[in-house]
């Protein structure tokens, strides 16, 4: 029971409801249906959309890193720091925890609803977070905070997980690393 309170302690009511698909209900496979807007080329196989009120409703992440018009300098900053990124996720939420609750969400969504559009937004959260230098500085209680709920979450992974670990070929390791790499600084 700690462990699930441990696992769960930021996921509101409210914040349930912000995420869960329209239909509530969270599948490994969503229902997908043929998308009819684009072409389908004899050979290729069917293009497929999500059928509507199926998808769990993550905040979207942007995979650029840096301010439109960033200067060279300024993006290879911004791929070094994600603060920026980070900064863009939380100006489309009414509160910094909100994204805490999301990574709680997606984590178990994929550790018991076995879905893996889950793990990936768990993985661009947990990358993105954890790639930040100056939100340090700027936002520690929200470190703090994620930094406490990530330990729970990784003694949930299965040890196959970090079978990687000596090739370091392992997304969490190198999150990780970067994260403390970040801290010591």
């Amino acid at each position: 029971w700690n462990k699930w309170l441990m696992l769960t302690s930021r996921i509101s009511e409210k914040e349930m409801c912000r995420l869960q698909p329209e239909n509530k209900l969270i599948c490994a496979a969503p229902e997908m249906l043929s998308d009819t807007d684009q072409p389908q080329k004899k050979d290729d196989l069917p293009s497929l959309i999500p059928r509507p009120g199926t998808q769990i409703r993550f905040t979207p992440i942007s995979r650029q890193k840096y301010p439109d018009g960033a200067s060279a300098a300024e993006i290879t900053r911004h791929n070094l720091d994600s603060t920026f990124q980070l900064q863009t996720v939380l100006n489309q939420l009414d509160r910094v925890d909100q994204i805490l609750s999301e990574v709680q969400f997606s984590f178990l969504c994929f550790l018991v609803g076995q879905s893996y559009e889950s793990f990936e937004h768990w993985k661009l959260l947990v990358d993105m977070i954890c790639g930040c230098s100056e939100g340090l500085l700027k936002y520690p209680e929200f470190f703090k905070h994620f930094i406490s709920d990530l330990y729970f979450q990784t003694g949930e992974i299965p040890e196959d997980f970090f079978l990687d670990i000596v090739s370091r070929n392992n997304f969490l390791v190198r999150c990780l690393t970067n994260l403390f790499e970040n801290i010591r600084e």
